[in-house]
């Protein structure tokens, strides 16, 4: 046998009487995000934090100086955000060192095969 004096009281501060607590509480279903639409676009730092996502997965081993300088070239040429970034071509990069530019073109590649 339980005793009783032992059991958690329930709190009834917002209600008087617990079994009708129990039915006029509503169970609310969770609800998908609502965009809003006057913020549709990125801010600088998201566009910033999207391009520099895209080169640490392209070019993981890239040097900090590199990857600002790539960042800020990238964006100001209009590759700002991961969408843009998927159109970028060799010819799109005079700014980088031969070596980082030809690592990620090739990683580029083989990422677009694996998505066929």
């Amino acid at each position: 046998m339980i005793n009783a004096q032992y059991l958690p009281k329930p709190d009834l501060t917002n209600h008087e009487n617990p079994i009708e607590m129990a039915f006029t509480e509503k169970i609310k279903a969770p609800q998908p995000p609502q965009q809003d639409k006057q913020n549709q676009f990125l801010t600088k730092e998201e566009c910033h934090e999207e391009v520099m996502n895209w080169l640490s997965l392209h070019l993981p081993q890239l040097q900090k100086d590199d990857a600002v300088r790539y960042c800020d070239c990238l964006i100001q040429d209009g590759f700002d955000s991961v969408d843009m970034l998927g159109d970028v071509m060799e010819e799109d990069l005079p700014f980088m060192k031969k070596a980082h530019k030809r690592n990620l073109i090739q990683r580029m590649k083989k990422s677009n095969k694996a998505k066929e």
